[in-house]
This record gives C-alpha cells, sequence and structure tokens, in this order.
C-alpha cells in the first residue's frame, strides 16, 4: 500500500466508517509505519466523534437566503459612496497604520534620544577643553623660545630618503 492509498483510506474515514477491508490495510500500513499509529487513531476518534454529531435539520429555503445575502452585499459594495470606496474595510488598514504610527514615534524618540546624549557628550569635551586651554600669553611664550626649534631641521630631514653609498659599494 502506498502513502497516497492511505491518505485516501483517512480521508473516507472523514466522510464514513471503514469497510473491513479498509480497516484491515490501514493496519496493514501502521504495521509497516509505526510512527503514524498515533496520527491515524487520532483521525479515526475524530472522525466517530463527528459521525456520531446528528444532521441539524435546515430550512426549506435555506440555498435562497445565502444567495440573497451575497447579492445583498453586491449591491452595497457598488452603492458605496465615495468615502466608503476610498477607506475600505478599516478593520484591515487601521491596525496597520496604528503599528506604522509606533514605529515613528519609537523611532523618532530614539533619534532625539540620541541627539540629547550627542549633545552631552559634545558639551563635555567642549567643557574639559576650555579648563585645559593655555592662556594667550604661555602659549606665545612656550612656542617663541629657541629650544622648542632647535631639533627642527633634523626632525624635518627623517623622512627623506637618502642612498647609503657604503651600503650599495659594499652590495656591488
Amino acid at each position: 500500500m502506498t502513502e497516497a492509498e492511505f491518505n485516501q483510506i483517512r480521508e473516507v474515514a472523514w466522510r464514513r466508517p471503514l469497510t473491513a477491508k479498509e480497516q484491515a490495510d490501514a493496519r496493514a500500513w501502521i504495521a509497516a509505519h509505526p510512527e503514524m499509529a498515533d496520527e491515524l487513531a487520532l483521525d479515526l476518534a475524530l472522525a466517530q466523534a463527528v459521525h456520531r454529531i446528528p444532521d441539524t435539520p435546515v430550512s426549506s429555503n435555506f440555498t435562497a437566503r445565502v444567495m440573497e445575502s451575497i447579492d445583498r452585499e453586491a449591491v452595497d459594495r457598488e452603492r458605496a459612496g465615495f468615502w466608503e470606496k476610498l477607506m475600505g474595510d478599516y478593520r484591515v488598514w487601521l491596525p496597520r497604520l496604528a503599528g506604522a504610527m509606533g514605529v515613528i514615534i519609537l523611532g523618532l524618540g530614539i533619534w532625539a534620544w540620541n541627539g540629547r546624549v550627542e549633545r552631552a557628550k559634545i558639551t563635555s569635551v567642549l567643557t574639559q577643553v576650555a579648563q585645559l586651554t593655555p592662556s594667550k600669553d604661555s602659549f606665545q611664550t612656550e612656542f617663541q623660545s629657541p629650544d622648542v626649534w632647535k631639533d627642527f631641521d633634523t626632525i624635518r630631514r627623517l623622512n627623506e630618503i637618502l642612498p647609503d653609498n657604503d651600503l650599495l659599494t659594499i652590495l656591488k
């Protein structure tokens, strides 16, 4: 028995009680596939419970009433004014709009908080710099002394690449 045939037996069990042959086929499938035993037992129990429910009598004009309701909804949609057509079913778009507004408000709040934190950091750094900046007189006297500039030429030449003649002659 294939899996498709087993699924067909399950579908038949939903509609009516299984015959003896169908029950034997289902037991053979379960013997070959024990992992499906619980699922089949559940399906059969559910089918039996549904079969025990008595049929509810339906009024003689049930179909006519359903069709009339469908036609009434179609007519209501055609008669709807501009505003109703534009807005559609508010139960669909209103929750989406509320969610989008929540995300926007949350984003703006985080952006404002981040700006406040950045401004506080900048204020703190500027305050520290203002406290550490030397006076104008000490700055001028510090860089006007000749001791600051005595090794300037040596330091400037450090970046120049000069060939080492002695090394070149040894390598030749």
